[in-house]
């Protein structure tokens, strides 16, 4: 398996395997409509190449069996700050087999060498499936947050945290 760091003129990539997997695991959480608005809001490329210019978040490629399987987005890498990740998603034809907890262990790598001080991110509180992942991770649920994100439609989720550990 291999990481490839994406640079904004790559973002239309990300785009597409968004495209691919989303319906694929939002179906039965989220409407269709909300998934079209969601892919259009969070996915466009020029958003995506912004995220990468402006706002320093990473976007990572996952290439396993000689393709892309899948993508995260993780950042800013600050000292002391909470490392967000803003998307872990691999090909559901890819599940267990391991994918994601490389991934995850990538952005931990990265987030301690920046001395980050912990991992953060979002779950849908319907995605039974992550939450059990991520709690097998050994993150917990600090708090639930339901934002509203326009178009009439909101993100319900539990925002996860996970501890960082200094390797000395």
């Amino acid at each position: 398996m291999k990481f490839v760091e994406v640079v904004p003129g790559e973002a239309g990539e990300v785009n597409g395997l968004a495209r691919k997997i989303w319906p694929l695991v939002y179906s039965d959480m989220i409407s269709q409509g909300q998934i079209d608005y969601m892919l259009d809001w969070m996915y466009a490329p020029e958003t995506i190449r912004e995220e990468i210019e402006e706002e320093n978040i990473v976007y990572l490629l996952i290439e396993a069996q000689e393709s892309r399987v899948g993508f995260v987005s993780f950042g800013p890498l600050l000292s002391g700050a909470p490392c967000c990740i803003h998307k872990i998603y691999v090909a559901p034809e890819f599940h267990r087999r391991g994918i994601g907890r490389q991934a995850l262990k990538e952005i931990s790598r990265r987030a301690i060498n920046a001395d980050s001080s912990c991992l953060e991110l979002r779950v849908n509180r319907g995605n039974e499936r992550a939450i059990n992942f991520y709690e097998s991770c050994g993150f917990q649920i600090i708090r639930e947050d339901c934002a509203d994100i326009g178009g009439g439609f909101v993100m319900d989720d539990y925002i996860f945290r996970k501890p960082l550990l200094k390797m000395h």
